[in-house]
């Protein structure tokens, strides 16, 4: 051991300071079994302490967080009994605050919570604790603690000297006074200053702050909604009142998504996003990438771009997440990157593959409440790829819906948010899966009973468009099969309900088609035919806008929707005059051989049974797609290289 020693401290003295980081493992291999015989007076033991946090850092920035639990313990293991007296405060505190972090992200609670505590004990003033209380609130969000998050984000705002609206008539007057001033702000600056060329801040005090403001705002997302514009707000005129922290990127990117999402302005939104990857590229830190990023492809730039364009950053942002710990931002942004990637219509084995690969990593970093989402989406894939044979019920090899729907026991060891939550997203999953398999009245029904709050729960998401989709589809068919079946008034006060919910969504998708959303024009085009079939109109009218629909969804690749539009481009031609049947059968065909190569063979499976009596020994000629090789086609191993 004293040779050991000897060769760890000649290694250490003889390496390039620019080599360490290289070396230190292998040097305190050599030095830490020696070291805790040391007299606690001895300076060497000290040095050591502080190579080992050192070791406990860099393997923080490898996301190797058992490793630097266990050098950050060997570090404070190492400190001298008075360790927190003047000599040796500033590095204690260090090591204190890199251990509760450590342990956080490491998912020892009871560690983390000890060393927090002594810091909290300990620390003297209130900058020194801002670490620890910034940690906590990570911790509680992580959790479904989002209330305590907030609270605990309130506390240290007032120890900073600011203060956030909690009461209602203030919020209201905080938010109407927050836009003005912010707007003015901005644009006067985006028309006369480049963002990058504001000052860098320095001041302790006024990085504190806008940190807070930044994970108040994740907790206000979660719990306090109504209270997200003012923090926004708050900090985008912090940041050109003050110049650029770290957080300066999310909070732009947020300004944009709430430009986008609720003003409606897509101009100044997709601006504001464009403008916080800039700030990105000139920043090397990567603890606010995933979140901006998550933030500006997830739930603003999709709006107004192609949506083949967010898979990468999406697929990227995940990465820099885990690079940084940042594991809620890195775990929404696969959400998002799955909803991406079936918005796209990427074939669905692929789309399973890299549901089955993330599964694994949202278990192994502990987070219930996207391992919960995820399950959804994925039974909602197997569903169409012909899992158990069920439809609508998300119940099959990765998940039973009655856990989420009606198991007390679960539901009582969540909050009520997070278990309202994942019925909304089962719900949302459902919709859709009510369009592909023609279960127009489950999927009506749910459209007009929870459809806005399902909307209101994915804020801005990939997913919201297609939501909105779904919902006045369904609706529309329902209402033109009752307009067709019955007149008894409480046929027609269902009608008038499901007419209400379609036209609304219409709307919405029509405005976001003026405002050159590319990725929703085959949704309008199909939406349009559905009014002219109920209105009765001319033949040519309805195939005008399918042939348009059926052009857009061509245009962009989008082999599932190409399909639907197909298919209901042949139930149009079939319940014309025998003579349309050749147009059925063309069309009929083509949707099946588009559903084949997409993956649904549940789908497939369930057209071939409803056209069986019409296509007859055409359907012999159905090409069969080999799967296997599809999937080794569309790099699903690549992909889960790339995940872990």
């Amino acid at each position: 051991v004293k040779l050991q020693f000897k060769i760890g401290e000649s290694l250490l003295s003889s390496c390039d300071p620019k080599e360490l980081d290289e070396m230190i493992f292998a040097i305190l291999d050599l030095l830490n079994p020696r070291a805790t015989k040391l007299r606690s007076s001895n300076p060497k033991r000290m040095e050591i302490a502080k190579l080992n946090a050192r070791a406990g850092s860099q393997a923080m920035r490898s996301s190797s967080f058992p490793i630097a639990c266990w050098y950050i313990r060997r570090a404070i293991s190492l400190l001298p009994p008075n360790r927190w007296e003047d000599q040796y405060y500033q590095d204690t505190l260090q090591m204190y605050t890199a251990g509760a972090i450590a342990e956080s992200l490491g998912g020892d609670a009871e560690a983390m919570l000890w060393y927090a505590d002594r810091v909290r004990q300990h620390g003297r003033n209130i900058m020194d604790k801002i670490p620890i209380f910034h940690m906590l609130m990570d911790w509680f969000l992580d959790q479904d603690r989002a209330s305590e998050s907030f609270d605990m984000g309130c506390r240290v705002m007032e120890y900073l000297g600011g203060s956030i609206p909690t009461q209602g008539l203030h919020v209201k007057g905080s938010t109407l006074t927050g836009l003005l001033k912010t707007k003015k702000m901005v644009n006067k600056y985006m028309s006369t200053t480049d963002v990058q060329e504001l000052p860098i801040v320095t001041d302790a005090k006024e990085l504190a702050v806008m940190t807070t403001l930044d994970k108040l705002g994740t907790a206000a997302y979660l719990q306090r909604k109504k209270l997200v514009p003012v923090i926004i707000f708050k900090g985008v005129r912090k940041t050109f009142k003050n110049g650029i922290t770290p957080h300066a990127a999310p909070f732009l990117a947020a300004y944009g998504y709430a430009m986008t999402n609720h003003l409606g302005d897509f101009a100044m939104g997709k601006k504001c996003g464009e403008k916080a990857l800039e700030l990105l590229s000139k920043d090397k830190r990567v603890d606010v990438r995933a979140r901006t990023k998550a933030i500006v492809y997830g739930v603003n730039l999709h709006f107004m771009t192609p949506m083949e364009s967010v898979i990468g950053p999406l697929h990227e942002s995940y990465l820099e997440g885990l690079q940084s710990g940042d594991f809620r931002n890195a775990m929404f942004s696969v959400a998002l990157h799955l909803q991406a990637l079936f918005a796209c219509g990427k074939s669905l084995s692929l789309i399973e593959g890299s549901c089955r690969v993330a599964m694994k990593v949202f278990q192994d970093f502990k987070q219930p409440h996207f391992v919960g989402v995820l399950r959804g989406m994925w039974q909602g894939y197997l569903n169409l790829i012909g899992d158990h044979g069920n439809t609508t019920i998300l119940t099959g090899s990765v998940m039973d819906q009655a856990q989420v729907f009606n198991n007390k026991k679960q539901q009582d060891e969540m909050s009520a948010a997070m278990a309202r939550r994942l019925q909304m997203n089962l719900r949302r999953v459902q919709l859709n899966l009510a369009v592909f398999f023609g279960e127009f009245k489950h999927g009506a029904d749910m459209a007009v009973e929870c459809g806005d709050e399902i909307l209101d729960k994915l804020r801005g998401q990939i997913a919201s468009v297609t939501l909105q989709f779904d919902g006045a589809y369904c609706c529309y068919r329902m209402a033109q099969y009752l307009t067709s079946s019955a007149t008894a008034s409480s046929i027609g006060g269902m009608r008038r309900r499901y007419l209400k919910y379609a036209t609304r969504a219409h709307k919405r998708i029509k405005d976001l088609v003026a405002k050159m959303n590319p990725n929703c024009r085959h949704y309008c085009a199909l939406l349009d035919a559905e009014v002219a079939i109920l209105n009765g109109s001319d033949p040519m009218v309805v195939t005008h806008h399918l042939d348009e629909a059926l052009a857009f969804a061509a245009k962009d690749e989008m082999i599932h929707d190409q399909a639907l539009i197909l298919e209901r481009y042949a139930n149009f031609w079939r319940s014309q005059d025998e003579e349309f049947m050749t147009n059925f059968r063309i069309r009929a065909m083509n949707a099946l051989t588009l559903y084949q190569k997409w993956g649904a063979h549940a789908k497939v499976s369930h057209l071939k049974k409803e056209w069986a009596h019409l296509l007859g020994a055409y359907l012999k000629g159905l090409p069969e797609v080999d799967q296997r090789s599809e999937t080794m086609d569309m790099s699903v191993s690549s992909i889960s290289d790339s995940y872990w």
